[in-house]
């Protein structure tokens, strides 16, 4: 996708002015189907850029910087957004009124609390958009670049996703098994098989066991603190 300006007056264009070329063309960014609701909305901790829609009904908002560098407080600023809305139902629920009010006709379904996030710039530092997969919500970064005027003196400028989230699979590691933690340690599973015996007969009101080992490893050192004879010792 190529965005064109007529004959900029000046060679610094406005953030204003860039968002007012991509929200004409928001349906282009991606394969999501983005449509735009609107401007410049209010919400409890900012004013969003851009708000739009996906084919989902997913709410989505847009940041855009002008020539500079997404850093760490357009970050920070994304997030803050995020925040709200993650932090109260009735945040989401503002939206979706927002969205009846002003584009009714984009509501052909439920919407859905699951909000994205996009940010456009010209520039991002390689430990931002690390940081991209460590946060909740789906991040998308657009980048954009200017190539030379014209013979007509417009100006073109052509954007790139360079970082989406959501085509990152976060890996969760389970939690270790009784079995997995005295694999080859013959002697301290017998000791331990020994203490389990004891507790399941002397547990009281307050002891829950607990299949999963971090659990199971607390109520076996409440118990040893409340029955400790100190002639058994489990590492």
């Amino acid at each position: 996708m190529k965005l064109k300006f007529a004959k900029p007056e000046k060679k610094d264009i406005p953030e204003a002015d860039i968002q007012k070329e991509f929200e004409k063309n928001l349906g282009h960014l991606d394969d999501s189907g983005l449509k735009y609701v609107a401007s410049y909305v209010p919400i409890g901790t900012g004013i969003i850029d851009t708000l739009a829609l996906d084919d989902d009904l997913n709410p989505v908002i847009v940041e855009y910087k002008r020539p500079g560098a997404f850093d760490r407080d357009a970050l920070f600023q994304l997030m803050n957004y995020y925040s709200w809305f993650a932090s109260d139902e009735n945040h989401v629920s503002y939206i979706r009124e927002y969205v009846r009010k002003v584009k009714p006709e984009l509501l052909t379904g439920s919407m859905t609390s699951d909000l994205r996030l996009i940010a456009v710039v010209s520039d991002v530092e390689e430990e931002v958009k690390n940081a991209c997969y460590a946060l909740e919500p789906a991040i998308q970064v657009v980048q954009y670049r200017f190539s030379k005027m014209e013979e007509d003196g417009s100006l073109i400028m052509i954007p790139q996703i360079v970082l989406d989230t959501r085509e990152y699979e976060r890996e969760i590691t389970p939690p270790k098994t009784i079995e997995d933690h005295f694999r080859n340690r013959d002697t301290a599973k017998a000791i331990f098989d020994k203490l389990l015996d004891e507790l399941k007969v002397t547990r009281n009101a307050w002891l829950a066991i607990s299949p999963e080992y971090a659990s199971l490893m607390r109520d076996l050192a409440r118990y040893r603190r409340q029955h400790a004879t100190g002639s058994t010792v489990v590492h």
